[in-house]
Parts: C-alpha cells; sequence; structure tokens
C-alpha cells in the first residue's frame, strides 16, 4: 500500500512566493472569490502585509506546494500599522494585545487533499516557530465550522467579536499561546504530543478525526 506523505517548512526563495501567491489567487479570487481576480492581473494575490510575515508551506512528494499559511508578525509592522484583523467590521478592539502577537492569515490548501491533514501540518510548523520566537497570542478569522474544529481538538480559540462579512463569513477569535499550550497538554494530550513532534513531514492519516476530543 502506497503512503503519501506531506513536507512542511518555512518558505525562502522567490520560486516559493511565486507559488504561495499563485495558490492564493486561485483559491481566494478564482474558487472561493472572495477577492476580485481584476485586482490581480498577474494572476498572483499578495498584499502589503506579506513582507512582515512568516510563510509556511506544505508541499507533495513531488516537491509541488499543495498548502500555505502565513504568521503576521505585530512586531515587524510599521508603527502606524495594525494586524489586519483590526478591520474585522464586528470585533471589539478593546479585546486586542498587539505586543508580542501575530495574526493568521491566508490558510490555502489544494483542493484535492483538503481533508485537514495538510492544514494540521501547517498549524504544527507555525505553532513551533512560535514558541520558539516566543509570540504570545494569535489572532485568526475563521469560518465558525473551522473554528469550532479548533476548539475541539482543544484550542481555547475565544471569539472577540460576532461573525461578519470579512474574507467570506467569518468570525474574529484570539488565543493565548501559552494557556492554549497547557489545554491541548491537559485535554488532548495525544494531540499535544503528535503537535510537540517534528514538523516537517506527516504521512496522509485523516487525523482531524483520530484526534477529535470526544464530547
Amino acid at each position: 500500500m502506497t503512503v503519501t506523505r506531506y513536507y512542511f517548512r518555512e518558505a525562502r526563495t522567490e520560486n516559493d512566493f511565486q507559488n504561495i501567491f499563485a495558490l492564493r489567487y486561485r483559491i481566494y479570487c478564482l474558487e472561493n472569490k472572495w477577492l476580485p481576480a481584476n485586482d490581480y492581473p498577474d494572476n498572483l494575490e499578495k498584499d502589503i502585509y506579506d513582507e512582515y510575515s512568516k510563510h509556511f508551506i506544505a508541499e507533495s512528494q513531488q516537491q509541488v506546494i499543495i498548502g500555505s499559511i502565513r504568521l503576521i508578525l505585530s512586531d515587524k509592522l510599521e508603527p502606524h500599522q495594525t494586524l489586519p484583523i483590526c478591520k474585522h467590521p464586528n470585533i471589539k478592539r478593546q479585546s486586542l494585545c498587539m505586543a508580542q502577537s501575530a495574526e493568521i492569515s491566508r490558510l490555502v490548501v489544494d483542493r484535492k487533499v483538503r481533508w485537514g491533514d495538510v492544514s494540521l501540518g501547517l498549524y504544527r510548523i507555525m505553532y513551533q516557530y512560535t514558541m520558539d520566537n516566543h509570540i504570545h497570542y494569535w489572532y485568526i478569522a475563521v469560518d465558525e465550522y473551522f473554528l469550532h474544529i479548533l476548539q475541539k481538538l482543544g484550542f481555547p480559540f475565544q471569539a472577540i467579536g460576532s461573525a461578519g462579512n470579512y474574507m467570506g463569513t467569518t468570525v474574529p477569535a484570539m488565543l493565548s499561546v501559552k494557556k492554549g499550550s497547557i489545554e491541548l497538554l491537559k485535554n488532548n494530550m495525544r494531540f499535544m504530543d503528535w503537535f510537540q513532534d517534528s514538523p516537517y513531514t506527516l504521512k496522509q492519516n485523516r487525523l482531524i478525526p483520530h484526534f477529535l476530543r470526544r464530547t
């Protein structure tokens, strides 16, 4: 039986970024129509926050980029800038802490492998970067279904506003990374053990059902 493996790493080369932006264009502009395709005549979806971010990629065994995610680093922004989640129409701004924070953004996965493994792999390598670089808070604007999945896995993301039209219908949420680690260790140790394992490779295994907590 053939085992499918995926590989994860930080994006570093110009070719990496061109492939990330092309994948984002395909998913954000063509598939979901969250952004107008006409705004990107080169078929590459990119914005001003890319230069303030760490980007992580998932590759197939054939070294094709099949997924990516970015972590926008608040401490890298210009003094007049804020994280883009501040633009969410329904956010409670008094909930925000900008210092040593980052926003999870532009998670994209090729539809051929969109059953959760690649997303979890991207979250794992992003988490290990977060821990290594002393980032205290994660912010995210996410659809309610995926927020529910993250919470059932053991991430205590808290909504900091109601659902609104922002890259689709999304809920603004935040996570104290330290609190999240403690909660995972207490409530879903099997997942936490996996989450702290080497982030660079995984085999296709339908991971989300395997790690979901029973309620």
